[in-house]
């Protein structure tokens, strides 16, 4: 059953603070919970940025709204693909970290 558990680490603010109150002594959550964390944290900026940046072009300029709009969807669709892959990593107990969350990685302290 906790196997089963762990799955949620990626799950944003739920999934972090559950997996720390169940296992905070292991060290393969932590590292996944910190990763997880910076994650989210990074592309929560992408995509403010990207939104307020898309807000700023009048309604004239479609062409660069729909660009930005199609930057949202790929920024979301990297998110939820590294979040399913560093699951599946978590599961087999590997830590590999994501390649822009390493820079950050040392910062935080979880």
């Amino acid at each position: 059953m906790k196997e089963k558990l762990t799955t949620l680490t990626y799950f944003p603010f739920f999934g972090w603070m559950f997996s720390m109150a169940i296992w905070p002594e292991n060290e393969n959550i932590r590292f996944h919970v910190k990763q997880a964390f910076i994650t989210a944290a990074f592309f929560t900026l992408v995509l403010t940025g990207l939104s307020f940046i898309k807000t700023i072009f009048p309604e004239s300029s479609w062409v660069m709204k729909l660009i930005l709009t199609v930057l949202i969807y790929l920024a979301q669709i990297v998110y939820f693909s590294l979040c399913i892959a560093g699951t599946v990593l978590q599961q087999k107990e590997k830590q590999t970290s994501f390649p822009v969350v390493s820079r950050y990685f040392s910062r935080v302290d979880i």
